[in-house]
């Protein structure tokens, strides 16, 4: 960068040189910028800019972080709940006891649903990998599914128990929201594992929300 002599002796600098690099430094920026200013770009420059945008760092925890790990915990309790169908499968003929048939049958239907969840999890961040619209959507599926069929299982189990030992519903939730129960019987752990959950299906869906109109193929 240089400098000159006015005819007033004021320096000034030549911007020449300042503007060549404003210059390159727009189109750079402005390459990675436009996905949010012109969404109706093309696939490929879709593709190319978007995975270091600055404002989707999110997404790439997401794509790159959760929906990598959580198809892996999956399948470990696919594995775990498999020994645990032997246990019940076990202790039904042994008992001959309507718990153990119905547990039984809970743990099979578990392992069906972790399966599918898996195949549907890895699907979904494909496509949203590749900018789907039915990403997003499918997304909130992965992530809506197992909070559901966690309170379904739970309430049917909570109804077998009380068939078995009556009282059992009332002990439980009498545990469950007497204060003096809350730390001694951990019962906090319940409501911080329910508010976390809460908490990340809505900040997700919210998110890719306000993000959806990059999500076009």
């Amino acid at each position: 960068m240089e400098f000159k002599i006015n005819p007033n002796n004021v320096a000034e600098e030549t911007t020449s040189d300042y503007n060549r690099f404003e210059q390159n430094d727009f189109l750079i920026t402005s390459a990675s910028d436009n996905l949010f200013n012109n969404p109706g770009q093309s696939k490929d420059k879709n593709n190319v800019v978007t995975h270091n945008q600055y404002g989707m760092r999110w997404y790439l925890f997401m794509v790159w972080g959760v929906l990598i790990y959580y198809p892996i915990s999956l399948v470990s309790s696919v594995i775990t709940n498999f020994k645990t169908v032997d246990v019940y499968k076990d202790m039904m003929v042994r008992y001959e006891s309507s718990y153990y048939t119905i547990m039984f049958a809970f743990m099979i239907i578990t392992i069906i649903f972790e399966c599918v969840l898996i195949y549907f999890t890895l699907k979904t961040r494909n496509e949203l990998l590749d900018f789907k619209a039915s990403g997003v959507k499918n997304l909130k599926t992965c992530l809506l599914a197992p909070g559901i069929y966690v309170v379904i299982v739970f309430v049917i189990y909570l109804l077998v128990v009380e068939k078995e030992q009556g009282g059992a519903i009332g002990e439980f939730f009498g545990i469950l929201l007497n204060p003096k129960y809350f730390f001694a019987y951990g019962v906090w752990k319940i409501y911080a594992y329910i508010a976390a959950y809460i908490a990340f299906v809505v900040g997700n869906i919210k998110y890719f929300n306000n993000r959806s109109r990059f999500f076009v193929n």
